[in-house]
């Protein structure tokens, strides 16, 4: 259907508070009197691919939020943005995601989609947002650069700001005469980034391929920590199918992708990767990964809008 919505305990002595969740492009009908918080993110963006000295991530998207009053009868236009594809084509930047917006009634709020990567290795462009209380750009993936042909160097996917920062993926460096297989940088988390990489001569390089950290989920006060609490619990095993072909055995909720073994988590960026294209993929809204002449690299992470009722009039 596009949309999921449900109902957990707010305030008042247990009264239930409704939330949506929109995952492509809709109307939303206001039934009920209230104030909300509106969450857009757009699309990430994906990988490129160089096949030669490997290629970047791609960015996060904006993320925008703001409360509002809303009125039985009245109706917002909902766009939910869609992640940008990794590049198939050697020397290639990957596709930018497409922007989310809600807009009616005077309200009108925009996160850009994310910049795919650069087939050069420079870091692209952050993905900006607008119309919000609070609009926060896109986490960008980091650079890479190979001092040699044939010697890859790929980085993550950045994060999306949803804790008020976006967070970038590591850089990756293979210097000298680093190792031929390639190395690369972990997806940034939505609590920060993924360590930087680099290759100095022979086998003689740092692997710190752990992905960035994840925030905390746990609150139940308004804002983004409840909004995390809610796609975590509601939505992670739905995605997860999607980012990871099917697996849920290696999921870890809101963190970054880690190394070619850990999936990104919610709203983070995809992992760099030397071998396979598994794990690239970023998360909600967030940055795919590069991956070098072995594979292909991540698609950015679709956009969606979230919609919580902080009181009913």
């Amino acid at each position: 259907m596009g949309t999921l919505s449900s109902f957990f305990g707010g305030g008042g002595g247990g009264s239930y508070l409704p939330w949506w969740g929109f995952i492509s492009s809709t109307t939303w009908n206001v039934t009920t009197d209230g104030k909300v918080v509106v969450h857009v993110i757009g699309g990430g963006g994906g990988a490129g691919r160089n096949d030669s000295r490997g290629a970047t991530g791609g960015c996060a998207a904006g993320y925008s939020r703001k409360t509002i009053d809303v009125v039985s009868g009245q109706s917002y236009t909902i766009t939910v943005g869609a992640g940008g594809a990794a590049a198939t084509t050697n020397l290639t930047n990957g596709s930018t995601g497409s922007a989310s917006s809600f807009s009616g009634h005077g309200h009108s709020l925009t996160a850009n989609g994310g910049t795919g990567g650069r087939q050069d290795g420079s870091s692209p462009a952050a993905a900006t947002a607008s119309g919000g209380d609070f609009n926060i750009s896109g986490g960008r993936a980091g650079s890479t650069s190979s001092n040699q042909s044939g010697y890859s160097a790929v980085s993550g996917g950045g994060a999306v700001g949803v804790l008020g920062v976006g967070y970038d993926s590591g850089t990756a460096a293979n210097s000298g005469s680093g190792p031929s297989s390639g190395v690369y940088s972990a997806g940034a988390g939505v609590g920060g980034s993924s360590n930087n990489t680099q290759a100095l001569s022979g086998s003689t390089f740092t692997t710190p391929y752990a992905g960035g950290s994840g925030g905390a989920a746990t609150s139940t006060s308004a804002g983004p920590g409840r909004l995390l609490k809610v796609f975590d619990d509601a939505l992670a095993w739905t995605f997860i199918k999607t980012w990871d072909g099917g697996s849920t055995s290696t999921f870890t909720p809101i963190v970054g992708g880690g190394g070619n073994t850990t999936p990104a988590g919610l709203f983070a960026g995809g992992s760099g990767s030397i071998n396979s294209s598994q794990f690239t993929a970023g998360g909600l809204g967030g940055g795919g990964g590069g991956a070098d002449r072995n594979g292909v690299g991540g698609a950015g992470g679709n956009g969606l809008i979230f919609i919580e009722y902080l009181s009913l009039a």
